[in-house]
């Protein structure tokens, strides 16, 4: 029988808390929670999910984390809680894309054609959306960099099909598998969410120029780019 890695992945980057187990087994458990804030209910989650799968956090062989895009606070949170886990356990990390996670909820890769391509969005706010390709590729959803679109500009080619939604922890656990597998995981340090490096503030003749793409999490230099 065919063992399969424990890894715990976690999802926070939108509205909910998503938190997933991948036993030796291959099932995956899952827990979502939106009943207080996230760095409330993360812990006590967690907690929950390992108890249910009769685990100890020091069972796991990898913490995955959606890397981004999504919102700020949301994925520090999950960055942060498996790099703080992999450094007291001496494990490694999965950095998962999130759009490439979201292509992996739309549809799993056990279904998909090798170099088979979609595009996935999420929602930036203020009538823009993160948008980014994706390509099947050796059993691996794999995204290209990020962009910010305006929502009602005919940018998406007709015949792809695109969804703004958010990717739960099993997705990204299915892929974090998949990635851990093939040995793609991250050092202690060099952990960090896919974010813009925007400034906040604006003077007053930038805020009445025409509205800029929103300082979102998804125009940035993503650290886990191996091109």
């Amino acid at each position: 029988m065919h063992s399969f890695p424990v890894i715990l992945a976690l999802e926070s980057g939108g509205d909910v808390f998503s938190a997933a187990l991948a036993l030796r087994n291959g099932e995956i458990l899952l827990r979502e929670n939106t009943n207080g804030d996230f760095s409330e209910i993360a812990l006590p989650t967690v907690a929950a999910l390992l108890a249910e799968g009769k685990m100890q956090l020091r069972d796991c062989d990898a913490f995955a984390f959606s890397a981004g895009p999504g919102k700020f606070s949301g994925l520090r949170m999950s960055c942060a809680f498996c790099q703080s886990f992999g450094f007291a356990l001496g494990k490694p990390l999965v950095a998962v894309p999130s759009l490439a996670a979201l292509a992996e909820e739309q549809t799993p890769a056990e279904t998909v054609a090798e170099n088979t391509k979609t595009i996935t969005m999420l929602p930036a706010h203020r009538g823009f959306v993160c948008a980014a390709e994706c390509e099947m590729q050796n059993g691996i959803w794999r995204a290209t960099p990020p962009k910010i679109l305006n929502a009602n500009d005919k940018t998406v080619p007709a015949k792809t099909t695109a969804t703004v939604t958010r990717p739960s922890a099993n997705a990204v656990a299915r892929l974090a598998r998949a990635m851990f597998a093939k040995g793609e995981t991250v050092p202690h340090n060099k952990c960090a969410p896919i974010y813009a490096r925007k400034k906040i503030a604006q003077t007053q003749k930038e805020r009445e120029k025409k509205t800029r793409p929103p300082r979102h999490s998804c125009e940035s230099r993503n650290p886990y780019n191996r091109a």
